[in-house]
C-alpha cells in the first residue's frame, strides 16, 4: 500500500473517530441534561411524573433531530439560479491557496454549505479542546504538514526577485 493511500486512509479513519467522539459527547450531554431534569422535577412532582416529563423531553429532542436529518437529506426545490457574487480579494487568495490541497469540488461544496462548514469547524474545535488524546493525535498527524508549510512560506517570503 502506498504512503499516499495510507495517509488518506488514516485521515478518513481519524475523521470517522472525530464524528463518533462528537456523537458520544452529545449523547452523554443529552442524557446528563435529562437526568438533571429528572432530579429537579422529582421533589415537587414525584418520581413517576418526573420520569415521564424528562423522558418525553428526550423524545422531543430525538424527534427534532430526526426531523432535521430528514429535512437535510431532502432535495432542495428548484429555484432561479442567480450567479453567486464575485469573491472578494481575501476569498480569492484563500481559494487559490486551498485549491491545490482540496480540489475544485470541495471548494464548490464549501461555498454552497458555508453554514454547515462553520458548525462543523466549531464542533471539531470543541471536541479537540475537550480531548487531550485527540489533540495530541492531531498534533502528531498535522505536525509535519504545518512544518512544511511554514518552511515554504518562510522561503517564499525571504525570496528576492
Amino acid at each position: 500500500m502506498s504512503v499516499k493511500l495510507r495517509g488518506k486512509l488514516a485521515g478518513l479513519f481519524g475523521l470517522n473517530a472525530i464524528v463518533w467522539l462528537i456523537t458520544l459527547i452529545s449523547l452523554a450531554g443529552l442524557l446528563s441534561l435529562t437526568a438533571a431534569a429528572w432530579i429537579a422535577l422529582t421533589p415537587p412532582l414525584g418520581a413517576a411524573l418526573a420520569a415521564l416529563i424528562s423522558g418525553a423531553g428526550l423524545l422531543v429532542v430525538a424527534g427534532a433531530l430526526g426531523y432535521g436529518l430528514v429535512r437535510a437529506n431532502r432535495p432542495a426545490p428548484a429555484r432561479d439560479e442567480a450567479p453567486p457574487p464575485a469573491p472578494g480579494p481575501t476569498e480569492s487568495v484563500l481559494e487559490s491557496g486551498l485549491r491545490p490541497l482540496v480540489g475544485d469540488q470541495t471548494l464548490e461544496w464549501a461555498r454552497r454549505n458555508s453554514g454547515l462548514l462553520m458548525i462543523g469547524a466549531f464542533t471539531a474545535g470543541v471536541a479537540i479542546a475537550a480531548s487531550p488524546t485527540l489533540r495530541r493525535g492531531l498534533t502528531r498527524v498535522a505536525g509535519p504538514v504545518v512544518t512544511r508549510k511554514a518552511v515554504d512560506t518562510w522561503r517564499a517570503f525571504n525570496q528576492e526577485d
